[in-house]
């Protein structure tokens, strides 16, 4: 049965060899988007997890207050000064502060354009694999048991036939080792 999500995504006047064109210029337009942004950088998995950065454009408009609050008396939070991985150890730079409020800010709206491209892409895909999988499944169970008597679909269906049948040799070792393990 096809995935109800699934609906024709093919346009008669949009071949396969324009996608790929117009996928090698979204890739290009992605490589000089990139390139403008020389300051952003990628955290490793672990540290974006983890980060103490984690804020939407409401937090960050919330905490720009407390910058407000620190010039009124910059002299109550001079301890601070040294925390801001700003220039001046012995002044809390509240420019500077607002300055990579501002920042943060420009980069959390691009970041939310670009993942709304994402998925629109991620969806299409989606749609696309809901089209071809199901039948593409039902004729690999078809060809499997024929593969092993005719020579010509074994061939064909052999990296198929490896991949599928690789995953269900790991099921069957993790299977074998939970029956093998002690239960506490």
């Amino acid at each position: 049965m096809a995935d109800s999500t699934a609906q024709p995504t093919h346009d008669q006047e949009w071949s396969v060899e324009d996608l790929r064109k117009a996928v090698t210029k979204g890739r290009a337009l992605l490589g000089e988007i990139r390139g403008l942004f020389e300051e952003a950088s990628e955290l490793p998995s672990n540290d974006r997890r983890s980060s103490t950065g984690k804020m939407g454009l409401e937090e960050s408009k919330v905490l720009r207050c407390v910058v407000d609050a620190i010039e009124v008396e910059p002299t109550l939070f001079a301890s601070l000064a040294d925390e801001d991985e700003g220039h001046d150890p012995n002044r809390l730079e509240t420019e500077l502060i607002r300055d990579r409020f501002d920042r943060h800010d420009l980069y959390v709206e691009l970041a939310a354009d670009i993942a709304a491209l994402a998925k629109v892409m991620s969806d299409t895909a989606l749609q696309l694999g809901a089209l071809v999988k199901p039948v593409t499944l039902a004729a690999y169970e078809i060809g499997k048991p024929l593969s092993k008597r005719n020579p010509k679909i074994r061939e064909k269906m052999a990296p198929a036939l490896n991949h599928y049948g690789s995953r269900g040799r790991a099921a069957a070792v993790t299977r074998l080792a939970r029956k093998k393990k002690p239960e506490a």
